[in-house]
C-alpha cells in the first residue's frame, strides 16, 4: 500500500514537472504574439463639403491623399464636382483640379 502511494506521488511530480514548462512556453508565445501584432485606428477624414471622399494613399507621416466631392454642382453634368485633397494632422486641404 505504501509503495503504491509513493509511486502515485512520484508520477504526479513527474507529470507536473513536464507540464509546467509547456504551459510557461505557451504563455510566452502569447505575449510575443501580442507584441508582434500592430494596432490600427480608424479616422474619419471628412469631405470638402460633399457627401463622399475616397483616400488613395498614405505615407509614413500619416498624410493622406485622395479625392472628395465638393458642395458645388457641375452645371454641365448636374453631378457634384470632385477635387483632390491632402489630409494632414486632422485638416483636409483642397488641392483643386487640373482645370479640365
Amino acid at each position: 500500500m505504501k509503495l503504491r502511494i509513493v509511486a502515485l506521488i512520484a508520477v504526479m511530480i513527474f507529470l507536473a514537472a513536464v507540464a509546467l514548462p509547456v504551459r510557461l512556453a505557451a504563455q510566452e508565445s502569447q505575449a510575443q504574439l501580442k507584441k508582434a501584432h500592430p494596432h490600427y485606428s480608424i479616422t474619419d477624414l471628412g469631405t470638402l463639403g460633399g457627401n463622399n471622399s475616397f483616400p488613395l494613399g498614405i505615407n509614413d507621416r500619416g498624410q493622406v491623399v485622395g479625392w472628395s466631392e465638393t458642395a458645388d454642382i457641375d452645371p454641365n453634368s448636374g453631378f457634384p464636382t470632385f477635387h483632390a485633397f491632402l489630409w494632414n494632422r486632422g485638416v483636409m486641404h483642397d488641392l483643386g483640379t487640373l482645370g479640365g
